[in-house]
């Protein structure tokens, strides 16, 4: 194989911009096990998610805003957890196991809900704070394979090896503070609203070692498969992202003795989205030798579009004590976007016409995968919930037993073999309820298996890809404190939708 100056410019050029199209989005690598936004508060995560028809206490609007109207008295809600997210990576891609964890704590929710009455029914509004999506990972993917020299328009007869190692790391979140208003309409339908300020920031940050070597003959697994490295480019990136929006969530409850019924809409919406991001390329010669390195800037105001979702939940209330409820919901994942995005940005390709000149442009591409919109893998995720509650009481205090399980597909698709992965999750919880102070605590565990790697280039058989097991452990805690309708709050709201004649709701 030719070895010139022209042949080293070529795959230069190449590592600096075809192979970039090849790199799986940041956000698809660090995300795949622990992206599945739910609803905030320990005794609703302890009973699978499985909320939207049960939704009545403080966390209520997170799950299901109508379900705040079944509130009797104030309440001031506040939710923790702490998370653990481990990976274990395994596959000749690599040449051997890879493991890693990384843990995590924050508040989730705060929020107060005021209950009156309006007439003979009952009005709840509540200020809140949620940690909506957690955006908080570490992953890392993979690429092994073999291209024809003219793809890379060397006319030379062979092949040349291509490898690809990304390790990205994310911290952030998208929050938001809600305004939520819930009205028992009739005896058992009550309808509601959540009114969203959206915040999201979040940082990647990581590094991207591309290198271009000389197939051995000998077996394709590990060190052996790069036998004679022909030219690299190492690439750190640090990404910030910032997003500001605004979306209503509506939601219903049809509640009977022994049933009850619920929805949830949640509407889409368009914000503002911020990227500042700085890749520092260093390029290595198959001397060895290094170059200075080189800086691609990018600043980018744009919209991102966010998806809608809803859910149907039913609960069941056998006998005395205890309930057995059931959620399906889904989310239009694959119509999240980012509207005109440049080239190059957020790792994405830079395209080369045929003469090998770098070519920019503006993409609206899937905010998940990062390929154009019409494009994108990302599926619309589906979620199945089961959970169940059984209240213990004794003198003065109610002791609760939760347990709960879920099943989704993750909006990120695997790179090598089409289709989505499948998460499994079970919970638990328990608790304590002294009526005007109550202290919740779920366990959830999530997990996956995935094909894991960026997307081959010309699909050989002769990589095995490798294969990822990823697990989070959370712990969630909630704390709810109950007041008397006698305050300051619930007489303002009375005497502005009720007049002062109006009976209070404490019991």
């Amino acid at each position: 194989m030719k070895r010139t100056a022209a042949i080293i410019g070529v795959i230069i050029l190449f590592l600096t911009a075809a192979i970039e199209v090849r790199a799986q989005a940041v956000q698809n690598i660090v995300l795949r096990n622990s992206f599945s936004p739910i609803g905030a508060g320990a005794r609703g995560v302890g009973m699978g998610g499985a909320f939207i028809a049960v939704a009545d206490d403080g966390s209520a609007a997170t799950f299901n805003p109508a379900g705040l109207a079944q509130l009797r008295r104030a309440e001031l809600s506040i939710v923790g957890f702490g998370s653990e997210l481990r990976s274990s990576v395994n596959g000749s891609a690599l040449g051997q196991s890879d493991q890693s964890s990384a843990s995590h704590s924050a508040v989730d929710f705060v929020g107060l809900a005021i209950p009156f009455e309006v007439g003979t029914r009952r009005l709840t509004f509540q200020l809140s704070y949620q940690r909506a999506v957690d955006l908080f990972g570490q992953g890392r993917a993979v690429l092994v394979d073999e291209l024809p020299l003219t793809e890379l328009g060397v006319d030379e007869p062979g092949t040349v090896g291509v490898s690809v190692d990304v390790v990205p790391t994310q911290r952030g979140a998208l929050h938001n503070i809600s305004a939520s208003a819930a009205l028992q309409v009739t005896e058992r339908l009550y309808l509601g609203a959540a009114f969203n300020y959206w915040m999201g920031d979040w940082t990647a940050s990581g590094t991207r070692d591309t290198v271009l070597f000389e197939p051995s003959s000998g077996p394709r697994a590990g060190a052996s498969f790069k036998d004679r490295e022909l030219a690299r480019i190492q690439t750190q990136f640090e990404q910030v992202q910032s997003l500001r929006g605004f979306n209503v969530n509506l939601g219903f409850l049809l509640k009977y003795q022994r049933v009850s019924v619920g929805g949830v809409l949640r509407m889409p919406f368009s914000g503002d989205y911020r990227l500042d991001e700085l890749d520092r390329h260093v390029f290595f010669e198959p001397s060895g030798a290094s170059s200075l390195p080189e800086f691609d800037g990018y600043g980018v105001t744009s919209r991102l579009e966010w998806s809608r979702g809803g859910g149907l939940g039913i609960a069941l209330r056998p006998l005395g004590g205890l309930t057995l409820a059931a959620d399906i919901s889904t989310t239009l994942w694959s119509r999240a976007s980012i509207e005109q995005l440049p080239d190059g940005a957020l790792l994405t390709d830079t395209p080369i016409d045929p003469e090998g000149n770098l070519i920019g442009g503006f993409t609206d591409r899937n905010f998940f995968d990062l390929l154009p919109k019409t494009l994108t893998s990302t599926t619309d995720s589906s979620q199945l919930r089961a959970g169940a509650e059984y209240l213990m009481a004794f003198s003065g205090v109610v002791i609760p037993v939760r347990a709960g399980l879920f099943r989704t597909t993750s909006p990120f698709g695997h790179a090598i073999e089409g289709g989505s992965s499948t998460i499994r999750d079970f919970t638990a919880g328990t608790g304590i309820n002294f009526n005007r102070f109550v202290f919740d605590i779920a366990f959830e565990r999530r997990e996956s298996d995935v094909a894991l790697g960026l997307q081959r280039l010309n699909r050989s058989e002769a990589v095995e890809n490798p294969t990822e097991t990823l697990s989070v452990d959370r712990i969630v805690a909630s704390v709810i404190l109950r007041f008397d309708n006698d305050g300051g709050l619930a007489k303002f709201f009375r005497g502005l939708f009720a007049g002062n004649d109006s009976e209070d709701v404490s019991e």
